[in-house]
């Protein structure tokens, strides 16, 4: 059990539901919540893959609701800073459409392109799509539960994607 004077936050890629959640009318009193995603860290998992300057010169996106207390939002804020990230405040709803094309689609498009790879040609993929697929190779678990959470939002950078593509 949290006692009173408690701040607590994440660093999902989906904000809205876990903000809705989680919101401070849920939390015992005097326990706030301020949500955060840092946007950092790579496809790679596990305490192998962790660097000291993880989150040097990154950005990370901090996001209060109108009535979340302005002193916790400025502790989250100022943790994030402490770790080197730049911070952005934005809604969770917002932050969930942005991410959706920026981070979310990304990840769908190269699993597709992955994806498309038969095996025989495997020996002819160099950098190019080495690079184009890198991120494909997340945590498959996490980018369900990801896509699923922010399903609708993902859907519309879709939508806009496959249209660009069709124009190409």
């Amino acid at each position: 059990v949290s006692r009173p004077g408690t701040l607590i936050t994440d660093v999902g890629s989906v904000k809205t539901s876990i903000c809705d959640v989680v919101g401070n009318s849920n939390l015992p009193n005097g326990v706030t919540f301020v949500g955060s995603h840092p946007l950092a860290g790579s496809e790679k998992t596990g305490f192998e893959a962790a660097r000291a300057d993880l989150f040097v010169g990154r950005v990370t996106v901090v996001t209060p609701r109108s009535a979340t207390d302005d002193a916790a939002c400025l502790a989250v804020r100022r943790f994030w800073e402490q770790l080197g990230s730049r911070v952005v405040e934005m809604s969770p709803e917002d932050h969930d459409v942005a991410l959706a094309t920026t981070s979310h689609l990304p990840h769908v498009a190269a699993s597709a392109l992955a994806a498309t790879l038969p095996e025989a040609f495997q020996p002819l993929a160099a950098s190019g799509f080495r690079d184009s697929t890198r991120i494909a190779a997340g945590d498959p678990d996490l980018w369900v539960a990801i896509l699923l959470e922010n399903a609708a939002a993902v859907g519309v950078s879709i939508a806009a994607f496959s249209e660009a593509f069709r124009k190409f």
